[in-house]
């Protein structure tokens, strides 16, 4: 090969410095092997995590002229923003200049049937008609539905592509055929481009319908989403404080329903990615000192081999070599290094982006991290992964090289020099690998403290016992059924499921408890006579009889709800968490009113405490209301059963298609799985930092591993000196071990200074662990000491095996 490239190669400088940094890496494979895969960690880790972040945060929204584009929220003083009532996006709308188009939208699921087949499930957006021209975005045939259409609930429909290749075969005819969606005929009026990406609470649409003013007319309830389009020069500060004046005057003309309330815009990129940001930011930093921790280790090996060499180069500076040379020499060595590094760092990024997802799947994380695993490499961040090793390169080879100037100076020559000259060298090295063991208590601290955080939400009690719990979801289509016909639906499902063998309890409710999401009301107590802006606020949900029975929610005092007593004519009764309880007093007997035009209802009964929302934010009071009352068009059973055959299922279906078999069909799921799913962000973030720490810190011990041996190899003479003189064995590793025990306690000063100031940005990650929580620094610090024993022990025992009398000889 080599001659080859002699003949091939003209003879300049530049091609002399490659074959000699070629044939000299070819002579050391060690070497060479530990520089590109150290390397190859760091730049892959930071390819991967910038293609990440390139792909979820730093591009734009994909539509046109994306920075006039922002979202609307409601305020309210010391609540920040909320959602929206379409009266007052109305009012937006109409008493607002410098919007071009206003839009408020929410999601829902449908049953779409086509001929005799089962309904599918689809996600539709209930959008406001001005959707589209806020997106820039028109369909791809036939048209959008018009505000007209909107106003008066016309029964139309807009579909996504993909639902269009679905369910219709992307048969072009469909603009104008009728198809049915919840048992309703609705018209297709149009089909979105492929292109067209929306997405609503995270999950993408298959559909677009109007909002129903009817269903959603009222100013005080709030379930949308807002966005505008800006008119063109007009900035956000401009539109903001317009916004902000119509939001006030709405608050004077309707206090009751926007008590202190206001209206406020942010851009539409900050309100869909902003609460990405951070945690993704806070894996970059991490990635970022992997790199570090990688390249400083790379220093680290130049510099010893360039010690290892200091004889044969201050012959060559005594010889006449220049330091251009010796500086070109070395950068040649580390390009070449850097390059193959930079080869297996995007062939790692290419394989961190497809296993990640596949780790997370396996623990229940698959909705949002199973796009990375598709999204690929693209060329931008191939450039960086080239630009990061060609940096990386030029960085450690004129490092290694200043950093070893006394031996291009030829200061080596004299034996004086020599010796003050190694202990300079061997300084730096100290300082470096400290410096490693800085950054890497930082990984290992944010590693610790995100681990805690994990843990305590994982062994947190969620109110509730998911175990033997299977559950699915579906909607009743509102044509068919009315209040009354949607109570004797789902008594007769009840019963037949309950009939099913093995099944020992049946519940249902409007929502599973941790799906992030919960209704709120007002209420005031009978008699307390309140103006409405006073009025308390609380949690409400819908569920069944048997709900706190299959979840196993204790019963602390009154009475459960029931089929046979609480029907709708009957007067209402409510059912309330021990939370209220404990901030209002006793509870069972009293009525309380909910909401402005609501009746007075009596609580009935008392129960123990459940994580609605999320395990990471606490429960709040609560009202249960039973659907034997308010009827439910939706929402999720759960069956309470110990068999696990798959028979389960096909018989769970069978109930439900023999009370009504135009139902869609029903999949069937495990609850605990879905409460291993809520805490799946948590999982992710202490797993990543965990593997960016367990690869520093195997670094670090390499590092401290070579810094130790080197020392003992120029100490030989020392220790042979020492052991001829009478130290024992145990003296000398006692020696050797308090060197590199004393660089990692330097290390953990360094680095416990720098986390004084990032554990402050992770105070905004935790729940219930401080930043500088002692048990997590203390097991920190174990690990350390645990690693640099270990790193320090091959040394040591090398130290004690030295034979002092063939050495002084």
């Amino acid at each position: 090969m080599w001659p080859l490239a002699d003949r091939v190669a003209p003879d300049n400088g530049g091609m002399r410095n490659l074959r000699l940094a070629l044939r000299t890496l070819r002579r050391s494979p060690g070497f060479s092997a530990a520089v590109t895969l150290t390397l190859a960690l760091g730049i892959g880790a930071n390819t991967a995590m910038f293609r990440a972040i390139d792909h979820a945060l730093l591009r734009p929204l994909p539509y046109p002229e994306p920075d006039r584009l922002v979202a609307l929220h409601e305020t309210q003083t010391g609540k920040g923003f909320r959602p929206v009532s379409l009266p007052n996006l109305l009012d937006w709308r109409a008493q607002t200049t410098t919007f071009e188009a206003v839009a408020g939208y929410m999601r829902r699921s449908f049953g779409l049937r086509r001929g005799a087949e089962p309904p599918i499930v689809i996600q539709a957006g209930m959008t406001t008609s001005d959707l589209f021209r806020v997106l820039g975005k028109a369909p791809l045939i036939g048209r959008s539905f018009t505000e007209t259409e909107e106003i008066q609930g016309a029964r139309v429909i807009v579909l996504t592509d993909a639902l269009w290749a679905r369910a219709f075969g992307r048969n072009p005819a469909v603009v104008g055929s009728t198809t049915l969606i919840n048992d309703e005929p609705r018209v297709v009026v149009g089909v979105l481009p492929p292109d067209f990406d929306f997405a609503i609470q995270g999950d993408r649409m298959d559909a677009f319908i109007p909002l129903d003013h009817a269903d959603y007319g009222k100013r005080v309830v709030r379930p949308l989403e807002a966005i505008a389009r800006l008119k063109p020069g007009v900035s956000r500060d401009v539109a903001r404080t317009e916004l902000a004046a119509v939001g006030a005057r709405l608050a004077q003309a309707w206090p009751e329903d926007n008590h202190l309330g206001g209206a406020d815009l942010e851009s539409l990129d900050d309100a869909w990615k902003g609460s990405a940001r951070k945690p993704l930011w806070l894996l970059e930093c991490a990635a970022l000192l992997l790199a570090a921790i990688g390249l400083t280790n790379v220093v680290n090996l130049m510099l010893a081999r360039a010690l290892a060499r200091r004889r044969d180069t201050a012959i060559r500076v005594s010889l006449g070599a220049t330091v251009g040379q010796l500086v070109r020499e070395s950068l040649a060595e580390s390009l070449v290094l850097s390059a193959i590094g930079g080869a297996l760092a995007i062939a790692a990024a290419a394989a961190c982006l497809r296993f990640v997802p596949l780790v997370a799947a396996r623990f229940g994380d698959s909705v949002r991290l199973s796009e990375l695993g598709s999204i690929g490499l693209d060329a931008s961040a191939i450039g960086v992964a080239i630009a990061g090793s060609i940096g990386a390169g030029v960085v450690c080879g004129l490092l290694s090289v200043l950093l070893s100037r006394t031996v291009w100076r030829g200061e080596l020559v004299r034996a004086s020099g020599a010796a003050a000259s190694l202990r300079g060298q061997v300084r730096v090295r100290r300082a470096l690998v400290a410096a490693q063991v800085g950054a890497s208590l930082i990984l290992l601290l944010s590693a610790g403290l995100f681990l805690r955080v994990f843990v305590k939400l994982a062994t947190t009690h969620p109110g509730f016992e998911s175990a033997q719990v299977y559950y699915f979801g579906f909607g009743l289509p509102e044509a068919r059924y009315d209040d009354r016909r949607t109570v004797d639906f789902h008594r007769q499902l009840t019963a037949k499921l309950a009939a099913i063998p093995g099944v020992e309890s049946v519940g249902l409710a409007w929502r599973l408890p941790l799906n992030g999401r919960n209704l709120t009301t007002s209420f005031q107590f009978e008699g307390a006579g309140l103006p409405v802006t006073e009025w308390a606020w609380v949690g409400r949900t819908f569920v069944d009889p048997g709900y706190f029975e299959t979840l196993r929610i204790p019963l602390l005092s009154g009475r459960n709800f029931s089929w046979s007593v609480d029907l709708p004519e009957r007067p209402g009764v409510i059912i309330v968490n021990r939370t209220f309880e404990r901030l209002y007093g006793k509870a069972v007997g009293r009525r309380v009113q909910m909401g402005r035009n609501g009746t007075l209802v009596e609580i009935v009964g008392v129960v123990a405490d459940a994580y609605q929302m999320s395990l990471d934010k606490p429960v709040r009071p609560q009202f249960y209301v039973p659907v034997t009352q308010a009827g439910l068009d939706g929402g999720d059973y759960m069956l309470r059963t110990a068999r696990t055959d798959n028979a389960l299922s096909a018989e769970v279906a069978k109930a439900v298609e023999s009370v009504d078999s135009g139902l869609e069909r029903i999949q069937l799921h495990k609850l605990d799985g879905w409460v291993r799913e809520s805490l799946r962000d948590r999982r992710t973030g202490a797993a990543l930092t965990a593997a960016f720490a367990g690869v520093a810190l195997l670094l670090t011990a390499i590092g401290l591993y070579g810094v130790v041996a080197f020392e003992v190899e120029q100490r030989r003479h020392e220790i042979a000196v020492r052991m001829a003189l009478g130290a024992d064995g145990g003296a000398v590793r006692r020696m050797v071990m308090r060197q590199g025990l004393a660089l990692v306690a330097a290390g953990t000063v360094v680095g416990g200074g720098a986390f004084a100031w990032f554990g402050g940005l992770l105070r905004s990650q935790l729940y219930g662990v401080e930043p500088y929580d002692p048990a997590a620094i203390a097991l920190v610090a174990a690990v350390l000491i645990a690693f640099a024993a270990a790193a320090c022990e091959g040394p040591s025992r090398r130290a004690v095996r030295t034979d002092p009398m063939r050495l002084l000889r």
